[in-house]
């Protein structure tokens, strides 16, 4: 890897959250190694078209566009650091057209069973991620300093931070299991599974809580075919839809959930317009 790559990550690791570091490594490593790049003035020589076919090349090797997409962002992110650090570039990035699906999302009642069928630190997991929208990584991140009484400090995308209120049925089960709580570490959730084969107890991964998701669906009675197309994002975006289902504010969404613009928002809400299209229609007087 050479000098300015590793800059660039470094800079990326500073303000980005682990799985973003990870695609942005991911992403521009592969680029390199297939273009045989070992200094930034082998870049500089690269034409828009040269970048195009690697992309077209992705697409036609089996990744989706979405995941096309992806690639597409983290190189222009890197050819724009480049540009701004004296390295002129003009490399330009087509991206690929995606087909705008509505993602599924639990039901209120799908959720409701996740939480009734599941215990302890896994019942804990899925209520706060239903009633607060956390990502993974903010889960992962949650510190027993964050905690204040029912409110939680969530450390989100990009240094933000966020204070949110906890509902009395999350606030009452992290209670009950910060009572039960006996590891000397500062994480609220942890796992003794050991990487080293020694049990001390080790902050939560995101593929723990990504498993654990799952495993509630299944508990819950959702089919593995909708489970497969479900992750623990959907979380997230049930929390989105619920709100909105419930008429709050595309605002208010917009804060509870840490995005910068509504128009991300209005991407996580087209489930709940479907629905709430469908119920509108459905309560309309005959004719």
């Amino acid at each position: 890897m050479f000098s300015e790559l590793e800059k660039y990550l470094k800079q990326v690791e500073s303000d980005k959250s682990p799985h973003t570091l990870r695609s942005y490594n991911n992403t521009l490593i592969r680029f390199c190694s297939d273009f045989d790049i070992s200094s930034v003035s082998q870049i500089i020589k690269l034409t828009s078209a040269d970048v195009q076919d690697y992309l077209y090349s992705l697409k036609n090797g089996g990744l989706n566009p979405s995941s096309v997409n992806s690639h597409a962002r983290n190189l222009v992110a890197f050819f724009s650091w480049l540009k701004d650090n004296g390295y002129e570039n003009d490399l330009h990035v087509k991206r690929f057209k995606q087909d705008k699906t509505i993602k599924d999302v639990p039901t209120p009642d799908e959720v409701k069973n996740m939480i009734a069928n599941t215990s302890g630190k896994q019942k804990l997991l899925i209520t706060l991620m239903a009633f607060t929208g956390m990502r993974r990584e903010e889960i992962t991140n949650i510190k027993l300093s964050d905690i204040s009484g029912c409110f939680i400090t969530i450390h989100g995308k990009g240094r933000k931070e966020r204070r949110l209120a906890l509902h009395e049925d999350v606030c009452k089960l992290l209670n009950e299991y910060l009572a039960k709580r006996n590891a000397d570490i500062e994480y609220l959730f942890y796992s003794r599974k050991s990487f080293g084969g020694n049990g001390e107890p080790h902050r939560l991964t995101a593929e723990a809580i990504r498993y654990s998701v799952k495993s509630a669906m299944l508990k819950a009675g959702i089919i593995p075919e909708r489970v497969a197309k479900m992750s623990a994002h959907s979380m997230r975006r049930f929390f989105a839809v619920y709100l909105a289902r419930n008429n709050a504010s595309i605002t208010k969404i917009q804060l509870l959930m840490g995005h910068e613009s509504a128009v991300t928002t209005a991407i996580y809400l087209k489930s709940a317009g479907a629905e709430i299209a469908e119920e509108e229609i459905k309560a309309l007087p005959s004719l």
